[in-house]
């Protein structure tokens, strides 16, 4: 059933997390410092991790995880300039990919 593979995924990513705090808090970090990708995803209803660092906390209580960049229009859009950003983009959730694939 879907609903418990996303489970068991969100358990083993979790475990994966903690297991290796210092290098996921480090991981997240340098996500966060690049601020060209924002986290979103429904919340667990109840802190799962209310001891945990903040920074952790913050990936730990999603049910699931989605990157998204919100911007008004601008002339980027609409230029060749667009693509560097995708780009940019995408290298600042290199290292999150990589992190959470070796997890799973």
């Amino acid at each position: 059933h879907k609903a418990i593979r996303r489970q068991r995924q969100m358990c083993i990513r979790d475990r994966y997390i903690l297991d290796n705090r210092n290098f996921a808090k480090g991981v997240i970090e340098k996500f966060n410092e690049s601020g060209l990708l924002g986290v979103r995803g429904e919340k667990y209803k109840r802190a799962c991790y209310p001891e945990e660092d903040v920074i952790l906390r913050e990936w730990l209580e999603r049910r699931r995880i989605s990157f998204v960049h919100e911007d008004g229009l601008s002339d980027v859009f609409f230029g060749r300039d667009m693509l560097e950003c995708m780009l940019a983009a995408f290298d600042s959730v290199q290292d999150v990919y990589f992190m959470l694939k070796e997890a799973l």
